[in-house]
């Protein structure tokens, strides 16, 4: 009896830290929920030129860096992990969205993977509240169950 007690108390303190875990995340998806948001409404698709790409060997990701031109014939640059595929050439244009106001914030995609991935985000806060919810139901149950035992 004692050693099921201590396995029932270890799975519930288990499932309050899966709780925890997902509880943790909350702060950070409600922000790129909004960062996406404002891309989508406040975004102008713009054409990115690919300056360079550095690829390690047998890795699916590289780190590139792309160049937008901005009103006022100033170029703005900024690094992205990319997947690795046979379009990405350097020089090559690819779609993205800048802010309007803000230049230097902008994202690979068009306007329809913007909203794409915003959907995204603000439906993980949900997801995430459920599975925590569960997680918590469990743990109290088998706490619950370990003082029985």
């Amino acid at each position: 009896m004692p050693i099921l007690r201590a396995v029932l108390i270890l799975l519930g303190a288990g499932c309050f830290y899966l709780a925890y875990t997902y509880i943790s995340v909350l702060p950070s998806e409600r922000a790129e929920a909004r960062r996406f948001r404002s891309l989508e409404e406040d975004g102008v698709a713009v054409q990115a030129r690919l300056v360079s790409l550095q690829a390690r060997p047998g890795d699916a990701r590289a780190s590139a860096v792309f160049e937008l031109d901005v009103p006022g014939g100033d170029n703005v640059r900024g690094r992205r992990s990319v997947r690795v595929t046979p379009d990405l050439r350097v020089g090559g244009l690819h779609p993205a969205v800048r802010h309007r106001q803000f230049p230097d914030r902008f994202e690979l995609g068009t306007a329809a993977d913007m909203a794409r991935i915003r959907r995204h985000h603000e439906s993980a806060p949900r997801t995430a509240l459920r599975w925590s919810a569960t997680a918590i139901a469990l743990g109290t149950a088998l706490a619950l169950t370990s003082a029985l035992v």
